[in-house]
């Protein structure tokens, strides 16, 4: 089996898109990229294809679910309309190159204004439930160009839920990545208070990638902020998420400001999910999330001087751009929500 923990490529579903794909896009088109990444010395293949409520690289069989109407996602509509999904196109050429293949998961994104600038609406289950969207953000023009989500409600999560299924059950991926790039996905200081709701939202989808398996063992990615503080003030409780996410979390004696890589290396932590899934550190560069209120780069002991080509002061009212890592976890948990697909 390809080591998950070699060399992970992560596709943005746009980027590549427009800036290495033809329009239209052909079957060769995508196996030649496969090929190329392939070549690199890839070890596994992340292909992005949900995110702002729409799919990409693939057609939900499900109404709520609308594909990607932006202009650079038309240049996939002539092998959609005959019939092809290119994601079934990119996982075959993957497989068949000795990769494993994940499909990404954006849990929230900050690209709803690329959509009203080219004059289209948002997916519509955001558009039509205003009162699921988060309303109050830390000051800065930044924070204008999301139309995020609020994880507080159970229909947002299950709006989720059910597309990383139908994905699971109708391809033949190897795994998932959920990645948690927004800069909010519980209201303003209610975060940590509430990231027992988005550790269920991972033990649902560990549970998913269990009934899909076909036997196989599936993998759980997350995609990360660099700081367990930051990321638990988000409402991302990594740490329970890795260590036991069927136990409640103690925060009395547990260094949050651990690098959240810390708590994802390989040695004691990663031997606690023995049997479940395997830990997997993937280096990524985001700016950080002001919902957590994090202090400037310098001032923590554990981050180090970012890079020169990240410019933090690019974005009015960000306070620092971060590295980002990715985890694997999540334990079964019985008395789940069935997302089965028929």
């Amino acid at each position: 089996m390809t080591d998950l923990r070699r060399l992970y490529y992560i596709s943005d579903p746009s980027s590549i898109a427009t800036n290495l794909l033809p329009d239209p896009v052909r079957e060769s088109d995508l196996r030649s990229w496969i090929d190329t990444v392939a070549d690199a010395g890839v070890s596994t293949f992340c292909q992005e294809v949900f995110s702002q409520g729409w799919t990409a690289y693939f057609r939900s069989q499900h109404p709520d679910y609308e594909y990607d109407q932006r202009r650079q996602h038309r240049r996939f509509l002539p092998l959609l309309d005959g019939g092809v999904s290119p994601l079934d196109i990119l996982i075959d050429e993957a497989h068949a190159r000795g990769m494993g293949f994940l499909a990404g998961f954006r849990i929230n994104d900050d690209h709803a204004f690329q959509a009203r600038q080219q004059g289209l609406d948002i997916a519509r289950f955001i558009d039509a439930n205003p009162q699921f969207q988060l309303t109050e953000f830390p000051e800065g023009e930044f924070y204008r160009l999301a139309e995020p989500l609020d994880f507080t409600h159970p229909e947002v999560r299950d709006f989720t839920m059910r597309i990383i299924a139908e994905v699971v059950h109708r391809f033949d991926v190897d795994g998932i990545e959920l990645c948690f790039r927004d800069h909010g996905y519980f209201p303003l200081d209610q975060g940590e208070a509430r990231a027992h709701l988005m550790t269920d939202m991972l033990r649902q989808t560990r549970a998913i990638l269990n009934e899909g398996s076909g036997g196989r063992r599936l993998t759980l990615g997350v995609r990360v902020f660099s700081t367990i503080e930051e990321c638990l003030l988000l409402g991302l409780d990594v740490a329970a998420w890795i260590d036991a996410p069927d136990r409640p979390r103690q925060p009395a004696g547990r260094d949050v400001r651990r690098p959240a890589a810390a708590a994802i290396s390989p040695g004691a932590s990663t031997r606690n999910l023995a049997n479940r899934s395997t830990a997997l550190r993937v280096p990524s560069m985001f700016r950080c999330a002001a919902f957590a209120a994090t202090p400037a780069w310098t001032s923590s002991p554990y981050a180090s001087t970012p890079p020169a080509h990240v410019n933090s002061a690019a974005y009015t009212g960000v306070s620092r751009a971060t590295r980002t890592t990715s985890a694997i976890g999540a334990t079964n948990s019985t008395d789940l929500k069935d997302y089965s697909v028929a």
